[in-house]
């Protein structure tokens, strides 16, 4: 199993998840009131249960996950920028495809590589099967960014151009970061374009 403070941990899993295509990443404790923000079951009709095991398993009617796992990583992923500029019309779509289909690879080879240094990584992260939580919670929470009007992270940098925020549950300790306020969400009560 590989040894690292919290800080060094944050800071590697922020390397690997950029490497991989991902804009910025975030931390929160898995205390007993954000573990009330975890679905209660998937959209397949599995419940989420926390048990004292050492190991994640699944069932035929239900996912465990393991009270060791105290920390959400999350991260964002943003939609090809030149595309992004050119959304409007026939190729709307494809922005918005392309970054969830990336994220769906990059949420696979994160939990991967967490699982090659000795460790348990859930959650699928963004939507669908898998899909743990409200990932914009938990990113705004973890300080990726603000939930603005449109029900979305506005993040600091990329604004609306991130898709899903993603999230995963697990026992590799991370240092946790700390909400944002950079004003987006007052902004958003002055500009209304989205409405």
């Amino acid at each position: 199993k590989w040894q690292g403070t919290p800080e060094e941990n944050l800071m590697t899993l922020r390397s690997v998840a950029r490497l991989f295509g991902a804009e910025d990443v975030g931390c929160i404790e898995l205390d007993d009131d954000i573990k009330k923000m975890v679905f209660d079951s998937e959209m397949d009709g599995k419940k989420y249960v926390f048990e004292d095991v050492d190991a994640a398993y699944e069932t035929a009617t239900k996912r465990v996950i393991p009270n060791n796992c105290k920390y959400v990583f999350t991260w964002s992923m943003r939609q090809p920028p030149n595309m992004t500029r050119h959304q409007a019309g026939r190729k709307e779509n494809a922005p918005t495809y392309i970054a969830y289909m990336r994220g769906h690879f990059l949420s696979c080879y994160i939990k991967d590589f967490v699982r090659g240094l000795g460790y348990t990584m859930v959650g699928a992260g963004g939507t669908g099967i898998g899909c743990i939580g409200p990932t914009g919670g938990f990113a705004a929470l973890s300080g990726l960014g603000e939930l603005g009007r449109a029900s979305y992270v506005i993040h600091p940098k990329y604004g609306l151009t991130n898709r899903a925020m993603w999230m995963h549950i697990t026992n590799f300790p991370i240092v946790p970061t700390k909400p944002i306020d950079f004003g987006g969400r007052e902004f958003c009560k002055t500009c209304k374009i989205c409405a």
